[in-house]
């Protein structure tokens, strides 16, 4: 049996080749770096050595290896090996809310990003950023406000997870309602028992009581509080001499 060899076009062999090594370079090119793995520590403590050392804004000028812009201090701060733009930063982080955020992480708004350092107010409505903003001021450390359209961005190399705050719920006290008191019990009168041999003196009535009350509006006024009086019978002794009452 005969194998018949069949010969292959130099040209069409070089195109091929060209298209093999094209399509590896965009593979390698379009492949996410990997993370460099930094703790959130770290991160906040990177771009606040640019807040320190007043890093002026330039596009194009570098300090530390990175672009002296919003994006190059946060690929700074994450130490992503290189800068990244605005655009391109979300591509070594994952969107997370903003009520999610944790110191290290970023706000992303268009054409700008920043560091964020942590909550402003206990409302979640103001940040702490860490920024390159513009010429003027270049990194700075400031409260802020949410812009519209702003995203959460966290690096995919934090090592440390997401901080769980804990919220206190105080306990529920049960309301316990007083038990009704019974009614005040009718004070007793003192009673005397005269010795034997001695003459009984029946006791006065109780005179009333004069109290001052207070009028809603007005002056106090005297009111009468009558006492009432109970009546007790005594039994004098046998030999007791018991006089004629008037």
């Amino acid at each position: 049996m005969k194998v018949r060899r069949m010969a292959l076009d130099p040209a069409l062999t070089g195109r091929m080749a060209a298209m093999l090594v094209a399509a590896f370079v965009f593979l390698v090119l379009a492949s996410p770096a990997p993370a460099h793995a930094i703790t959130r520590s770290d991160v906040i403590a990177r771009a606040g050595n640019w807040v320190q050392r007043r890093v002026g804004y330039s596009r194009r000028a570098r300090v530390d290896g990175y672009r002296r812009d919003c994006s190059g201090m946060v690929s700074m701060a994450w130490s992503t090996g290189k800068s990244y733009t605005s655009r391109s930063i979300a591509s070594r982080a994952t969107r997370i809310p903003l009520s999610d955020l944790q110191p290290g992480d970023a706000v992303l708004t268009p054409g700008h990003v920043e560091i964020f350092e942590g909550w402003a107010n206990a409302a979640h409505t103001r940040f702490v950023a860490l920024e390159e903003s513009n010429r003027r001021t270049g990194a700075v450390r400031r409260v802020k406000k949410f812009a519209r359209r702003s995203a959460g961005l966290r690096y995919r190399g934090i090592t440390e997870p997401p901080i769980v705050v804990a919220v206190y719920v105080p306990p529920v006290v049960p309301v316990v309602t007083p038990a009704e008191e019974p009614p005040a019990a009718t004070a007793a009168m003192d009673v005397v028992v005269p010795a034997a041999g001695s003459p009984v003196t029946p006791e006065a009535p109780a005179l009333p009581v004069t109290t001052d009350v207070a009028t809603a509006g007005g002056p106090a006024a005297d009111a009468v509080a009558p006492v009432a009086v109970v009546p007790v019978a005594v039994v004098p002794a046998a030999d007791a001499v018991v006089p004629t009452l008037p």
